[in-house]
């Protein structure tokens, strides 16, 4: 097999070929596998690394994966300038799109990728990581509301606020408004 990262990406590039490029739409890794000339054993590695790299994620416990917006960014299908992201809204729609989805998750793992969250004292850490949660829970509803996503972001803006890190925070509140 190929170097690791570059196996990755190569697995990553089968899934948005077959995806068409959107998040959350299912495809059997192995299938993905297949393309590739690899075994169920092999396909089954490569996924559980891009799941815990947070580049796919699990749909189905039978094999069924999804690429994420990291994903998308690691494969160098998607790109954004922070300066893009900052200006992001969602579409204020009651229920949430794909699209305002998609742009909640990104921000997520900016959220998670902040390298100054041991700055904060621990119960507001714990207060941001359970807010985290309960979007991310709030997301996975069949009809996710702004109502409650808006309120939880906003939670998120001010305690990351709270930070040295301004840019995650006004980003988080520009999703808003």
């Amino acid at each position: 097999m190929v170097e690791s990262d570059q196996g990755k990406k190569q697995f990553l590039e089968v899934i948005w070929q077959a995806t068409s490029g959107e998040t959350g739409v299912q495809v059997s890794m192995y299938e993905i596998g297949d393309t590739l000339g690899l075994d169920r054993t092999q396909s089954s590695a490569i996924a559980e690394e891009l799941i815990v790299d947070g580049y796919a994620e699990l749909v189905t416990l039978s094999g069924g994966v999804a690429i994420t917006a990291e994903g998308l960014l690691f494969c160098g299908k998607a790109q954004q300038t922070g300066e893009t992201q900052l200006h992001q809204r969602l579409s204020g729609d009651t229920i949430l799109s794909g699209g305002d989805v998609e742009l909640i998750n990104s921000t997520i793992a900016a959220v998670r990728g902040m390298g100054d969250l041991h700055s904060l004292e621990f119960e507001m850490l714990e207060t941001l990581m359970m807010d985290v949660k309960t979007l991310e829970v709030q997301l996975l509803s069949p009809s996710p509301k702004f109502g409650i996503v808006s309120a939880i972001i906003a939670a998120i803006a001010e305690t990351i606020s709270k930070t040295s890190n301004q840019e995650v925070s006004d980003r988080l509140q520009g999703l808003i408004g």
